[in-house]
């Protein structure tokens, strides 16, 4: 007869049956073999398990694929999610719970728990999914409502403690309001008296005693707000509150900005402007009387300081004087339009000096160096900008002449080049080529080396009468080449001679 293989055996031949993982212990020994040899891998949802799963996959083992599933479930809690659907993917299933992903489902894992068949335990396993996130949603709105609670009494213990807080400080204002009156000095403005202490001591009183009041209603207004949103069923109630309490609040706030007489807007206006216009005087002022400024020059503060005193009633009168007056048509605007078209006008002859300058520089009807005649000016160009353009005159004066005057006077432009001369008497002891070479060198310059011309032109016993003379376009003045040249006769110890009365010379300046 048969006997019964020793319980080693057993043991041996389930241990080689899983090791050679071609089949799994359920499928040999039934649903309690299965458990004895292992529990599965749980997909929890926060703490609470939900299923298991058993299979491998050749990319994924079995308890990485709870982990994915417990993560996807997680976001999927955390986002919202209530619905759960099964989607069929190829042999597979996909339970989504929400628009998340949360498990894929094989036939082998409806085996590893003898279910009937892969849609039958995906079925199971949704059922589980919104059962699970049913008790957890429960759950955390229990806790929601638990946390709700705590801070309404932890506001309340706050607006308490505040309330209290602020009415000592109401009481000690008040106190030193009554006790201590010579504290309280009289608002004056410029050595003139506006409110007295008496008044102002007793508007003091008022504003304490009001503020009090206010202040620990806004109290318990913010403290029901937040406590009343706070929960869902008692969140609609907030709103009703604020429509309550700021609507009427927002309208009585409209009527009384709107019944004020805008006379009394101006003076406001006017006071502010003032403020900020003594303001930057004194700053200006301040910086002035020292030795530095930050970022205006020294020589340049008082116009600073003028020009932003003036832009400041301007902007006050052109952009805040419509709104004070709520008219855009009104007198204030109408002046500010007013002091807009004076600066149009102001900056005409600006605009207009631009405008021809920048038709002499696009053009180039005008040339740096040429000589030009304008009414009684007269020089050479030096430089022609946008506004002006400058010229050097026969004594080396810059003058500066704006480009709106030649819309007035003729323009002369001189095109036989003159010349400046300077004559010098020099002694006859020194050999005259010597002499010559040597006003030559002096008088020689870069631009103009080459047309410079040195002259004998007289000589008697006790003189000779030298004529040096330049190119217009030569940037020194005469008095500068005059220098130039009795510096290099110093230099070569050369002496001048007195001019006799009978050695006329003539100083015309050649063309």
């Amino acid at each position: 007869m048969l006997r019964t293989p020793p319980a080693c055996f057993v043991r041996l031949c389930l241990l080689a049956c899983m090791l050679c993982g071609v089949c799994e212990p359920r499928q040999l020994f039934g649903q309690d073999a299965a458990q004895k040899a292992g529990k599965g891998n749980e997909v929890k949802l926060h703490d609470t398990p939900v299923f298991r799963l058993w299979a491998d996959r050749p990319s994924k083992s079995a308890a990485q694929r709870a982990r994915d599933a417990a993560a996807a479930l997680e976001r999927a809690f955390d986002a919202g999610g209530k619905d759960t659907r099964i989607d069929v993917h190829g042999d597979s299933r996909v339970i989504f719970v929400g628009d998340v992903p949360v498990v894929e489902l094989y036939a082998a894992d409806a085996q590893a728990v003898e279910s009937p068949s892969l849609e039958v335990y995906a079925a199971n396993v949704a059922a589980r999914l919104r059962e699970a996130l049913k008790i957890e949603r429960r759950r955390s709105d229990i806790a929601g409502t638990v946390f709700s609670i705590s801070l309404v009494v932890f506001f309340a213990f706050v607006a308490l403690v505040s309330s209290r807080r602020l009415g000592e400080l109401a009481t000690r204002a008040r106190d030193v309001i009554i006790e201590r009156p010579e504290r309280i000095a009289p608002i004056r403005f410029n050595k003139v008296e506006i409110i007295g202490a008496e008044s102002l001591r007793a508007l003091l009183l008022a504003a304490v005693v009001i503020g009090r009041w206010v202040l620990q209603v806004a109290v318990v207004y913010v403290w029901l707000a937040l406590s009343l949103s706070r929960f869902e069923s008692t969140r609609p109630y907030t709103d009703k509150l604020n429509n309550a309490l700021l609507e009427p609040l927002s309208s009585l706030a409209q009527r009384s900005l709107g019944a004020l007489p805008a006379v009394v807007l101006l003076f406001a206006l006017a006071a502010v402007v003032f403020v900020a216009v003594r303001i930057v005087e004194l700053f200006f002022r301040g910086r002035h009387a020292r030795d530095y400024v930050i970022w205006v020059p020294r020589d340049l503060v008082g116009a600073v300081s003028s020009l932003i005193r003036v832009l400041i009633v301007l902007l006050a009168v052109i952009f805040a004087g419509p709104i004070v007056s709520g008219d855009p048509q009104g007198v204030l605007a109408r002046l500010g339009t007013g002091v807009m078209l004076g600066l149009a006008l102001a900056l005409t002859p600006l605009f207009c000096s631009a405008v021809c300058g920048g038709v002499l520089i696009f053009t180039r009807r005008l040339q740096v160096g040429r000589q030009i005649e304008l009414g009684e000016l007269s020089g050479r160009i030096q430089t022609i900008r946008l506004l002006d353009t400058v010229l050097r005159d026969s004594e080396g004066s810059e003058i500066r002449v704006p480009h709106m005057r030649t819309l007035l006077t003729p323009l002369r432009v001189v095109t036989v080049e003159r010349r400046r001369s300077v004559q010098l008497s020099i002694t006859t002891r020194v050999e005259p080529r010597a002499v010559i070479e040597v006003l030559r060198a002096a008088a020689s310059d870069a631009s103009t080396a080459d047309d410079n011309l040195i002259e004998l032109i007289d000589i008697d016993a006790d003189a000779a009468q030298y004529r040096v003379s330049v190119p217009g376009r030569d940037s020194r003045s005469t008095s500068e080449l005059r220098l130039v040249l009795v510096q290099a006769l110093a230099r070569e110890q050369i002496e001048l001679a007195r001019r006799s009365q009978s050695q006329a010379v003539d100083r015309r300046e050649h063309g």
